[in-house]
């Protein structure tokens, strides 16, 4: 079995079983519910690679924006993603995932 760079994955692995035994942060609430966000990308291999392509690619969306647009950011609360399934010419299939986000531009005070 391959090791995983994530802790808990696969789900019946014993990582897995040691995660679910470990007592959160006592100090507070909102402090085990931060821990739990810092770790949920690691739940499975497809949201580990969102996350991942977050990370490499990011900046450059970011900037690409930028140019576009000028000064500002894609809203997240007017939101759309459509999702499609393509044949790869190589072989296989191919995910096509389009965010589409209103363009909120920068406001000075």
């Amino acid at each position: 079995m391959p090791t995983w760079p994530w802790a808990g994955w696969p789900p019946n692995s014993s990582a897995n079983a040691s995660a679910s035994t470990r007592t959160p942060c006592a100090c507070s609430r909102a402090c085990r519910c931060a821990a739990a966000s810092r770790t949920a990308y690691r739940s499975t291999p497809t949201i580990y690679r969102f996350y991942e392509i977050v990370q490499v690619y990011g900046s450059t969306l970011k900037v690409l924006v930028h140019e576009e647009f000028g000064d500002g950011i894609m809203s997240g609360i007017n939101f759309k993603v459509t999702f499609d399934k393509l044949e790869d010419p190589e072989g296989g299939h191919r995910a096509v995932i389009t965010l589409d986000g209103k363009y909120l531009p920068t406001r000075p005070y």
